[in-house]
């Protein structure tokens, strides 16, 4: 939750199942949800959203899309993710006011190893 109003939830369609991914918004505490329209080419199921404010957030999906609003989620647009990816993203954040990271389980040319803790790794795109 953004605030104790205002807050965003994304999933879809479970493994190899049929549907559409979604993002959920809610402006009253989460007593009602609204759905999102999303773009086309969101596939597969959306794993995490961050949101910078009130208008910017960014929301990572399974097939290694990025998607991102400028305006409260009235319209998403393609985030810049690289072309080819498709591995699954699991989780987005801000990394500052003008960078946000996706994060995915794999490693590739354009994502970079973070490590959490001892053992335990998490890979951060640098592409956005």
């Amino acid at each position: 939750m953004l605030n104790s109003q205002l807050g965003y939830a994304v999933g879809g369609p479970d493994w190899g199942g049929q549907g559409n991914p979604y993002i959920l918004k809610t402006t009253d505490g989460g007593a009602h949800w609204t759905r999102l329209t999303l773009p086309d080419f969101v596939q597969g199921w959306q794993g995490g959203i961050d949101c910078l404010s009130t208008l910017h957030c960014l929301s990572v999906g399974t097939t290694g899309q990025a998607i991102r609003t400028t305006d409260g989620g009235l319209t998403w647009a393609n985030s810049g993710m690289a072309n080819g990816y498709g591995g699954y993203l699991y989780t987005a954040y801000w990394a500052n006011s003008r960078r946000p990271w996706p994060a995915a389980p794999t490693v590739t040319p354009f994502v970079r190893p973070t490590v959490v803790s001892p053992g335990v790794s998490s890979y951060r795109a640098a592409m956005l």
